[in-house]
């Protein structure tokens, strides 16, 4: 007689509702007992040539049902939840994340117990769309070339591996700004969360920003998350074209207040992204925001720091179908962390 799990496992590997034969059926026993061994568990089951063909018999009152069960996981071992539910396998690299599924033979769409090509669900990955799951994604940099045009670095960088972050030069990562006597400039912010080194979770304040083709964090904020710091020496410019070189870069993933959005990012760690955000307050009067929208930085209004400048490699990830434009000059747009303002206001602002 199969253990529960051994049964799960056998109805989680069918494609189709479809009875297998019994050569099929004796193949996974054989790739169950070498799965059970390799992760030093016992196999609890008896002589496969004997109670296999009982099993056979009672089959057919298995398949039906096989999508109400759960995937076990590989590395915590729980039978309660699936691979992309656990805590040690979301803390992993993309990278890491891959060749975990890979050694274990998992779908890389759904980290099912097959390969993808036999793939059923119609699910693939929200940043890229490509065939595979969203937390396999690994971001491509955009690199500069010498001509200034932005490209993506992709007949360079083999499918598999990281991209070299050290070839990333003369890009503009600051937001223009546009300010005249009457009127002011508001950026879109968004309150972001943040894994530091222990894996918990920090609340920062993020500059939306896609006319940037790279990520940054404020110094300070890569200190407070504990993050390693890896070395660099990349030429950036700014505004006017004001250049100067960035010397360090770390990697994190933020996430949504509800966590149904996580992306892991690259950062640029230099001192400070920008003063205080606005740099006075904005009157509220001003602007007639619906009672019923979820603000993305529900203090827009008032200065405060920028710890993270998101920029154009997840910008259009982010963005969903909702927009609202306020008194001409304003868009709300709603984006995975809630909606965010931009546009401009009536009033004075210095830089």
């Amino acid at each position: 007689k199969l253990d529960r799990e051994t049964r799960k496992q056998f109805e989680l590997s069918l494609v189709d509702n479809e009875v297998p034969d019994f050569n099929e059926f004796l193949e996974f026993l054989e790739r169950r007992y070498q799965i059970l061994n390799a992760i030093g568990r016992n196999v609890p089951f008896k002589s496969k040539h004997s109670d296999a063909h009982e099993q056979m018999n009672k089959t057919k009152s298995l398949f039906v049902k096989s999508s109400n069960f759960t995937k076990s996981c590989i590395l915590c071992k729980d039978d309660s939840q699936s691979l992309h539910k656990c805590d040690q396998f979301f803390h992993f690299s993309p990278q890491k994340r891959y060749e975990t599924v890979r050694e274990n033979h998992l779908c890389l769409n759904c980290l099912g117990f097959h390969k993808v090509t036999q793939c059923k669900s119609k699910h693939s990955c929200f940043h890229c769309k490509a065939r595979h799951h969203s937390l396999l994604h690994r971001p491509q940099l955009y690199i500069v070339n010498d001509d200034s045009s932005p490209s993506l670095n992709a007949s360079s960088t083999p499918a598999d591996a990281t991209p070299d972050t050290s070839s990333l030069s003369n890009v503009s990562p600051l937001t223009s700004y546009f300010v005249t006597q009457k009127k002011r400039a508001i950026l879109a912010t968004s309150v972001v969360y943040v894994l530091d080194k222990s894996g918990s979770i920090r609340k920062g304040r993020a500059l939306l920003d896609l006319g940037s083709m790279c990520n940054l964090m404020a110094s300070d904020f890569a200190n407070t998350l504990g993050l390693k710091k890896e070395k660099i020496n990349i030429p950036v410019s700014g505004i006017s074209d004001t250049a100067f070189n960035v010397k360090r870069k770390s990697t994190s993933t933020i996430l949504n207040s509800d966590g149904s959005f996580s992306a892991t990012l690259d950062f640029l760690v230099i001192p400070k992204i920008t003063d205080l955000m606005p740099s006075t307050s904005i009157d509220l009067e001003e602007i007639k925001i619906p009672s019923y929208v979820k603000l993305a930085d529900p203090n827009f209004f008032l200065p405060a720091k920028v710890d993270l400048l998101i920029g154009a490699e997840l910008f259009f990830s982010i963005l969903k179908g909702n927009r609202l434009c306020i008194n001409n000059s304003l868009i709300l747009q709603e984006t995975v962390f809630g909606h965010v303002l931009s546009g401009t206001v009536e009033g004075k602002q210095e830089i």
